[in-house]
């Protein structure tokens, strides 16, 4: 049995999820606070004094072609 992990041929269902998602935080929509959190504490976004920033993480993963992901 092989531990290495393989990419999916196509992008999973919560990839497009957390793109969209992502991709509305860029664009200013409120998400719950705890939302938020989970995705500061995954490396997604950045907290800051006056908003929610994407981190590098983020913007690569938004950036992806889809049939990369």
């Amino acid at each position: 049995m092989s531990t290495e992990r393989r990419n999916p041929p196509f992008p999973s269902y919560s990839d497009s999820e957390l793109r969209k998602l992502l991709t509305d935080v860029q664009h200013g929509t409120a998400i719950h606070p705890r939302l938020s959190d989970l995705l500061v504490h995954l490396g997604y976004l950045e907290q800051r004094s006056c908003g929610l920033y994407l981190t590098l993480k983020a913007h690569r993963l938004i950036r992806r072609p889809e049939d990369q992901a």
